[in-house]
């Protein structure tokens, strides 16, 4: 049998921002939207090779290098759930990466598990099955699996996993609240039909598919809508930030100019001193070379007085 992917957004139990690290429920027991089920023993069985070389890719995508954005550090089957805690390549130039990481962080990370069933390693219940049809049980449950690799994707196969994700987080704004809780239920619709070895009559998936087209069309205008409110919110709080950030950086700016003009006024002083300083040494200087000059004349005219006198006397 060819690689099968199922999809889950995750419950996120641990994130730890020093050391990029999160830990997160990647698989439960639920019946996920193609009515199948991965017991958590078939996963007991199936993690060696993974564990020797536990990627997390984004996308399943395997073309470039750039496509790892972790990797998982411990994986391991608990309480019925597939449990694994990675470590994201985040700062190093990798967007996704970084995307991804702040999608976990948030509760709101998808991861999607490819493994291949092993010969006879499930069980396949008929098509024609009432409670099959009725989604009451899964048409095929997996009990035997080899886990080949884990990615971080967009679409959530199991939509019970969402439910958990935000039941389990405290979201203070409603628009998120909204958002999630429409894509839940629009993703808890029949809407898809199984695409693999379950549908063995075309005619069957056409017949089945427009019964829900145009609950499915009314459900995806809600999410749309609920998207662009988000949208809206999200731009609200980038620009009260950015007025915020703003109203920071203007203050700075006047303190430093204050700063700057009190230093001015202090040069400008220590200048205006230092000029009165020199003109009153200079006013000293010449008011002690007049008082010089004054005293040689009168030297001088009295020197010529007693030369007169004595010249008289003779």
């Amino acid at each position: 049998m060819e690689k099968i992917i199922k999809t889950f957004i995750s419950q996120i139990r641990s994130v730890d921002e020093e050391k990029k690290v999160v830990e997160a429920v990647v698989s439960d027991e639920t019946m996920d939207r193609y009515q199948e089920i991965i017991k958590a023993d078939a996963w007991k069985k199936g993690l060696k090779s993974y564990k020797q070389h536990g990627v997390l890719l984004s996308s399943h995508n395997y073309s470039k290098l750039m496509n790892q954005i972790g990797v998982a550090e411990k994986i391991h089957v608990e309480d019925g759930k597939l449990v694994a805690k990675f470590r994201y390549f985040t700062g190093v130039g990798n967007e996704e990466a970084d995307w991804g990481f702040f999608l976990a962080k948030q509760g709101l990370a998808a991861f999607s598990v490819g493994f291949l069933p092993k010969a006879d390693g499930y069980e396949q219940a008929a098509w024609d099955d009432e409670d099959v049809k009725s989604g009451k049980k899964p048409s095929r449950i997996y009990n035997d699996v080899e886990l080949l690799e884990i990615s971080q994707v967009t679409v959530p196969a199991n939509p019970s996993a969402l439910q958990k994700s935000f039941e389990d987080e405290d979201y203070s704004d409603d628009v998120t609240k909204e958002y999630l809780s429409l894509v839940q239920k629009s993703l808890s619709k029949k809407d898809l039909i199984d695409k693999t070895e379950t549908v063995v009559d075309l005619k069957k998936e056409i017949e089945i598919v427009p019964i829900f087209e145009k609950d499915m069309e009314e459900e995806m205008d809600k999410v749309l809508e609920a998207i662009e409110n988000l949208k809206a919110y999200m731009d609200a709080k980038m620009l009260e930030m950015q007025k915020e950030f703003s109203d920071t950086l203007i203050k700075s700016l006047e303190d430093k100019k204050v700063e700057l003009e009190l230093k001015e006024k202090e040069i400008t002083d220590a200048l205006e001193a230092e000029k009165l300083q020199k003109e009153a040494d200079e006013l000293v200087a010449k008011q002690q070379a007049d008082e010089d000059n004054y005293i040689k004349s009168l030297l001088l005219a009295t020197s010529e007085i007693l030369e007169k006198h004595l010249s008289v006397q003779s």
